[in-house]
């Protein structure tokens, strides 16, 4: 029997990643997998609901965050002065690196022009050199943090599952657009369909044509944009995340995706929701979802 601890170790000094042991053995060809990108924020979430399961002993949870320590912090942010962007202004400097770092890791490159014209740039507090990695993140996640699991734990990716949110959503659905082949299934929770313009769509053909088979959980709340107004933006930006139009860019995309056959759908809008409470919302429904009579294919 698993012992059910959890056990944290840091990959290539930029990723920390969290594993949550199951109570129950693995199964021939291994541990039924759940990562969790931002496992900073929602590591500790999957696993309860994981651990609530007793049909869920097999799965092993994995959080994929980023390192507290000072050297990591100071290599995000430099050694001077930090300036803070107004949403991090009272939280801790190793918050405010792992903001930069996913900002950089979950999204496609975008121009200077663009950022401004947005408003992001001051928003984040990024400039165009400070965005772009998700390929890198998503070769990364496939190997060297994949592999470092591996060496700990028997691991069946054949019925793993991703879960991301916002950003991470935006990163998620980019990796089930160009690699689908990589995960089984996908739990998508109101992806940053809008960024670059909504660049990520100009990858869903690869997804059209594969021979892979998938499932894919895909999440938002109906609130989502509707709570910017009581957090003291400009009028400019409140204006610039309403057009990002994040119900509706999810809607756009399930209807599409029902049509592939090669792809399993959930889709579900959660009535009273906004953008920040909802990625509790996808865990809730997108577990269940996940390792419903899972086998491999």
């Amino acid at each position: 029997m698993g012992s059910a601890g959890v056990e944290s170790f840091t990959v290539d000094g930029s990723y920390r990643i969290t594993v949550g042991l199951p109570y129950g053995a693995p199964g021939p060809a291994g541990y039924r997998p759940l990562y969790v990108l931002d496992g900073d924020v929602y590591f500790g979430s999957a696993l309860e609901l994981v651990r609530a399961s007793h049909r869920l002993k097999d799965v092993l949870v994995v959080g994929v965050g980023y390192p507290r320590e000072r050297r990591f912090v100071r290599r995000i942010l430099g050694a001077g002065p930090v300036q803070r962007p107004p949403w991090l202004a009272d939280v801790p400097l190793h918050v405010v690196a792992r903001e930069k770092r996913r900002v950089f890791d979950f999204t496609s490159p975008v121009t200077s022009r663009e950022l401004g014209r947005n408003g992001l740039d001051k928003l984040l507090d990024v400039d165009s050199d400070a965005v772009g990695g998700v390929e890198a993140f998503s070769d990364a996640l496939e190997s060297c943090i994949r592999s470092a699991v591996d060496r700990r734990f028997p691991v069946d990716y054949r019925v793993g599952t991703l879960f991301g949110h916002s950003f991470a959503g935006l990163a998620a659905l980019h990796i089930l657009f160009t690699r689908p082949h990589s995960w089984r299934t996908f739990l998508i929770s109101s992806p940053s369909i809008w960024w670059s313009g909504r660049a990520v769509l100009h990858h869903e053909r690869m997804l059209r044509k594969s021979a892979a088979k998938v499932r894919v959980c895909l999440t938002v709340g109906r609130l989502e944009g509707a709570q910017v107004e009581s957090q003291g933006y400009s009028v400019q930006l409140r204006r610039s995340i309403a057009r990002a139009r994040m119900y509706d860019n999810s809607l756009e995309l399930a209807r599409r995706l029902r049509r592939y056959p090669n792809v399993e759908l959930a889709w579900e809008a959660f009535g009273g929701v906004a953008h920040d409470s909802a990625p509790w919302s996808a865990l809730s429904r997108g577990v269940p979802f996940a390792f419903r009579a899972t086998s491999p294919k």
